[in-house]
């Protein structure tokens, strides 16, 4: 399993919980109930992963924009950008590079810290959050803690496949017809 499938599947997790289960505000108590069942999750791993996918998905977006954001750059002589487009591999490395190190300079784990607590006492009331720290300290607690992350990241994928087998065949709406829509408007 990937660190991004893990990551995935915990933030989704965490965005799925619904917002209407809660029942009370973040109390000092509820906060406490909420950070004994962070102190159950490896909060350090999963900050790491966070900036793994981060710096992914930011290599995967330069990466298709790169060559567009070469040709309209009107600082660069033609020279420098047929520079730029025949070394791509290179070019990506070092704004890669460059990114790491400006993410790196980012309190992750603070931030994940307080986004999974802000999920987690929005979705369960302090009761709830006592027991489930309870849980993710029992032998099934941790084994599920380790699993989620899998199995969310085995269920996305799944559905996404399914989804996409589903949608083959479909058609899109053809530009020319988008051109006469926004006419008719």
């Amino acid at each position: 399993m990937t660190f991004r499938n893990m990551l995935s599947a915990v933030l989704l997790g965490i965005c799925l919980l619904p917002s209407a289960w809660a029942d009370e505000a973040m109390t000092p108590d509820k906060r406490k109930a909420v950070d004994e069942v962070l102190a159950t999750m490896d909060i350090k791993r999963l900050s790491s992963q966070l900036k793994e996918v981060v710096l992914g998905r930011w290599v995967m977006q330069v990466s298709r924009n790169a060559p567009q954001a070469i040709s309209a750059d009107k600082s660069l002589t033609d020279a420098q950008k047929k520079k730029l487009m025949d070394n791509g591999d290179k070019v990506i490395k070092i704004l890669a590079d460059d990114f790491k190190k400006n993410l790196d300079k980012i309190d992750t784990a603070k931030i994940m810290q307080e986004a999974m607590a802000s999920a987690y006492g929005k979705s369960l009331n302090e009761k709830e959050l006592h027991e489930l720290a309870a849980f993710n300290s029992t032998p099934t607690g941790k084994k599920v803690l380790q699993a989620q992350a899998q199995i969310g990241a085995d269920t996305m994928q799944a559905a996404m496949q399914s989804v996409s087998e589903q949608l083959k065949g479909g058609h899109s709406v053809p530009l020319t017809e988008v051109v006469k829509r926004i006419d008719a408007k």
